[in-house]
């Protein structure tokens, strides 16, 4: 049940009615739908802020810049959310590792957050990373950000990474579609060699693969571990989408699209992401997008049993 945290210090667009937001969470939790949001970031305090001033640097002002890695945990539960995928990216090679055990003490003492490490091929000590995240740690997978690591997806550098994680049954979070800018290391292609070659491995396509959405739902027919995140694709100041063809795609493929909202790194409150789906949906989709989804993927997932992350 949401506890009435939405607002806080951490307002969205100042004419955006908070009370409808409240009754809008108040009825789900009344429902019985639980929230699972599969694509949300938290780092280390000096690596957020380097990424706030990144998009800082591009004019792009987001209205949770500065908020704390406790703050940001307090927001989602006040606002109902059960379980969140937490994912975390290097941008540099060597930086793995300390990010990596930054992250598990964090999820250790915040038991809400699902754990998602951050690898670069780039690595020294490539295979203790994975090691560590996957076996010691009891990662639930790895996050890669094409974007950030301006590496395509399918770069042959990132082999062993995927074959480490089909292996153990774990899981890849990738954002590699065009949106929200293109660049050459992105697009969907690439996504589906990786699918080809590593058919056993269960992908997250961040973004419901935007703007190759047509792309992803081939994918989706032709890939049955193939799943879509929500985070950002139903637009937002920043990115505008055709809304009608995303709900046509969820309805399409109900079981296989999860909600993300990206948050903090997202112009406005998490709840307004709910509150698009809820109103594009029927009833009969929205839990299985909602949570559903992605719980049984996270049940599916091979983790070891003496881990302490849950």
């Amino acid at each position: 049940m949401p506890d009435g945290g939405i607002e806080g210090n951490w307002p969205g667009p100042a004419n955006y009615c908070y009370n409808k937001l409240w009754e809008m969470l108040t009825e789900l939790a009344e429902k019985k739908l639980r929230i699972w949001d599969a694509h949300v970031h938290i780092f280390p305090p000096r690596l957020f802020g380097a990424i706030w001033q990144w998009f800082e640097r591009y004019s792009i002002s987001l209205p949770y810049r500065g908020i704390s890695s406790a703050e940001a945990a307090g927001h989602l539960r006040g606002m109902g959310v059960d379980k969140a995928f937490l994912l975390v990216y290097a941008h540099r090679p060597d930086v793995s590792a300390g990010i990596n055990r930054w992250l598990y003490n964090f999820c250790l003492n915040n038991p809400m957050f699902l754990p998602f490490g951050c690898i670069h091929p780039g690595d020294r000590m490539l295979n203790g990373v994975i090691e560590e995240a996957l076996d010691v740690f009891g990662f639930c997978g790895f996050k890669i950000h094409c974007m950030v690591s301006q590496m395509k997806a399918d770069d042959p550098s990132l082999t062993p990474v995927y074959r480490e994680i089909e292996r153990r049954g774990r899981m890849l979070v990738v954002h590699a579609g065009t949106a929200p800018m293109p660049a050459p290391w992105l697009g969907l292609d690439n996504i589906e060699r990786i699918l080809y070659a590593h058919p056993d491995m269960v992908v997250q396509v961040a973004h419901l693969g935007h703007f190759e959405i047509e792309k992803a739902a081939r994918l989706l027919e032709n890939y049955p571990r193939l799943f879509l995140d929500t985070a950002w694709a139903l637009g937002n100041s920043y990115m505008k989408v055709d809304q009608r063809a995303v709900c046509d795609l969820i309805k399409a493929f109900p079981g296989r699209v999860l909600y993300g909202s990206d948050f903090p790194i997202i112009p406005e409150d998490p709840g307004m992401g709910i509150e698009k789906l809820v109103n594009l949906l029927p009833d009969s989709i929205i839990q299985d997008v909602l949570y559903c989804n992605a719980e049984k993927i996270i049940k599916g997932l091979s983790r070891p049993a003496s881990g302490k992350l849950s």
